[in-house]
């Protein structure tokens, strides 16, 4: 996902899973991911991964954003950065963000 408004937008018990065997890019202008009212979003490694990796950029915002009870877990085998021109994450709420492992840039 490359240029989007928003790449990734959970909201209202949702839930979004994203799984790759290689790299996962998520270049958003606005947040990269964004979650809201008890919405979940996994984006990592399939069972068997062959080399994944995982970039989340937003240009102008955040690059993951997660409001109420949402979560979000990033989850790559190999190399992850999460960056944003404000911050690299937000948690409101009572949300969470699980980026255990991923280099954070931003703001």
């Amino acid at each position: 996902m490359l240029g989007c408004d928003r790449g990734l937008d959970a909201s209202n018990q949702s839930t979004i899973t994203l799984e790759a065997d290689e790299s996962i890019n998520i270049t958003a202008k606005k947040d990269g991911i964004r979650t809201k009212n008890n919405s979940v979003v996994f984006v990592g490694q399939t069972a068997v991964p062959i080399a994944n990796t995982v970039f989340i950029t937003s240009n102008r915002e955040i690059g993951i954003r997660s409001f109420g009870d949402s979560s979000v877990v990033i989850d790559p085998q190999l190399t992850c950065a999460i960056s944003g021109a404000k911050a690299a994450i937000r948690e409101n709420d009572s949300s969470s963000i699980d980026t255990d492992g991923c280099t954070l840039v931003g703001g």
